[in-house]
């Protein structure tokens, strides 16, 4: 059996992409690790926009408050996010800057506005060129609670 590990990154506890998380862990199991900035981010929306654009640009890697001790232990991981700038939040590329996923397989997962996927599956086939990068899944963050079980079925096709 694959061990899984859910990695994600949410602005709030309680927002769409956790829950999209928490569903995901309901289904396969394994652990779930939150990606923190040490920063915290504008609850604005437009000083919102502004920032992440801003880091986007610079290809910023913002510092985060912690870290895993070690992933060798996982087969699986999913990466739970949503979509920033048609890519995932900067902060999850500190995550993967700090790891090597060699031989791991990685199923990205992102909330959106109505943007699909973006082009996060192949920006982390670039950054994880030694791990198998599945083609992932977008959802519209507002349809998160109305497709609970198709996430999880999703998920656990994906674990094998």
């Amino acid at each position: 059996m694959k061990k899984p590990l859910i990695v994600y990154f949410s602005l709030s506890d309680n927002g769409s992409t956790s829950k999209v998380a928490s569903f995901i862990s309901d289904g396969v199991g394994g652990d779930l690790f939150r990606i923190v900035p040490k920063k915290d981010y504008s609850k604005d929306d437009n000083e919102l926009l502004i920032e992440t654009k801003k880091e986007y640009q610079d290809a910023a890697r913002p510092e985060l408050l912690s870290f895993l001790d070690d992933i060798s232990n996982y087969d699986v991981i999913f990466f739970v996010y949503p979509l920033w700038w048609n890519t995932l939040p900067m902060p999850f590329f500190t995550f993967i800057d700090h790891y090597d996923f060699k031989d791991k397989k990685i199923v990205p997962f992102c909330t959106n506005q109505g943007g699909g996927i973006g082009f996060s599956a192949r920006e982390l086939r670039n950054v994880c060129s030694n791990a198998q990068v599945m083609s992932g899944y977008g959802i519209n963050a507002s349809e998160v609670e109305q497709e609970r079980d198709n996430i999880i079925k999703w998920a656990i096709e994906n674990l094998e």
